[in-house]
């Protein structure tokens, strides 16, 4: 006999996992999205608050003519399955709610929560790239949807789905409903990124405008890892010239402390038939004052681009440096075994102090789970990426 627990979980988790492992691949992890927060208070209102009376509160709200009572739409949020009719009744709801709560001026209906960042973590758990892309450009929707968390969620939905031109017509969006905020960098991020799996001359375009977009408005702050992803894509369709003057337009100390940014510049100085150059690069973290396991390891595509510009050079001075480049990094176990796209697919990991502002998204993700501490000693924070 199955316990009402195991069936609950059974019945809210099923489905997630199917769905999950279709995608292709990462961008941030669930953790930065707030989808475990989300996942954990899934099951705390089931197994807590509802337990068997699920499926009371699904026939109320399906009879229920007047909008619902926040509770009851947060509750909905947590309990509503993948199904056509849960997700019709959910779409129903919100438009009634949404339409209230901009004329109510006493609550329930009054914005006391902001669902729509819930709403689209719920999507992103069920895998439902379809139905979020439905609410979010729903003109009885635009509102609930304007947080900038909405965005990237959706966003990155999309991106683990391969839906990449969907991820550049979400920002596009985005952007045209914005007075100011413009270039987040998270979106600026994933928008790269699709751009990068894209891998086509209009993606290049893409790039190449947004990017020289953020530089005027942000000078130096672009995402470091946007920035990579951007010159690696440039570098892969024949323009390392262009890649490299981007990348220059970085600060010295990121270019050379993130590890990604530092091989794709000595992969533009190599096929521009710079290989001096790019020798002097990876020798960068030989030189760098840190300990062993702060060095981060050169990818291979950069290690054999400069080897064979280092080849064509045919210069015994140059060639004797390289050798010696090399053994230092074997030395510190710093020749990595990955290539330069399975580090550019790495998903991003929850702490990522290296972003030059705060993002907005940080308040609404994963609200009410224990905050991490930030080291008091004096150095600590400058030591990981």
């Amino acid at each position: 006999m199955f316990s009402l627990r195991s069936v609950i979980r059974n019945s809210l988790q099923c489905s997630d996992l199917a769905t999950q492992s279709i995608f292709a691949r990462f961008m941030f992890s669930p953790s930065w999205l707030g989808i475990n927060g989300y996942r954990d208070k899934r099951l705390k209102i089931a197994y807590h608050q509802l337990g068997s009376s699920r499926d009371q509160l699904l026939s109320e709200l399906e009879q229920q003519q007047q909008p619902p009572a926040m509770e009851q739409l947060q509750q909905l949020l947590h309990i509503v399955t993948a199904s056509e009719q849960d997700q019709t009744l959910l779409t129903r709801l919100l438009v009634r709610y949404n339409e209230h709560s901009k004329t109510a001026t006493t609550t329930p209906y009054t914005y006391t929560y902001i669902f729509g960042p819930i709403v689209m973590r719920m999507y992103w758990h069920f895998g439902l790239a379809d139905k979020a892309m439905e609410v979010f450009q729903s003109p009885d929707l635009v509102d609930l949807f304007a947080p900038l968390t909405c965005v990237v969620v959706l966003m990155d939905l999309l991106y683990e789905q391969e839906r990449y031109t969907d991820v550049l017509t979400v920002f596009d969006t985005f952007q045209s409903r914005q007075d100011s905020l413009r270039y987040p960098s998270d979106c600026v991020l994933l928008s790269m990124a699709a751009c990068y799996q894209q891998n086509t001359p209009e993606s290049c375009d893409y790039v190449r405008a947004l990017w020289s977009a953020v530089e005027s408005s942000h000078p130096h702050e672009i995402d470091r890892s946007a920035a990579a992803l951007g010159a690696a894509l440039l570098l892969k369709n024949g323009a390392p010239h262009e890649a490299l003057v981007h990348l220059q337009q970085l600060e010295h100390s990121d270019r050379h402390s993130y590890s990604i940014l530092r091989d794709v510049e000595a992969m533009c100085l190599a096929e521009l038939g710079r290989p001096a150059e790019a020798v002097q690069v990876l020798q960068k973290p030989l030189l760098m004052d840190q300990t062993d396991s702060n060095r981060r390891g050169v990818v291979t595509d950069a290690i054999e681009l400069v080897e064979a510009a280092v080849q064509k050079k045919h210069d015994a001075v140059l060639k004797a440096n390289w050798e010696g480049v090399k053994k230092g990094l074997q030395s510190y176990k710093l020749l990595h075994l990955k290539s330069l796209h399975e580090v550019l697919s790495t998903p991003q990991g929850q702490k990522r102090k290296w972003k030059k502002w705060p993002s907005p998204l940080s308040a609404t993700f994963n609200r009410g789970q224990r905050a991490v501490r930030t080291p008091l000693r004096p150095g600590l924070a400058d030591m990981t990426d």
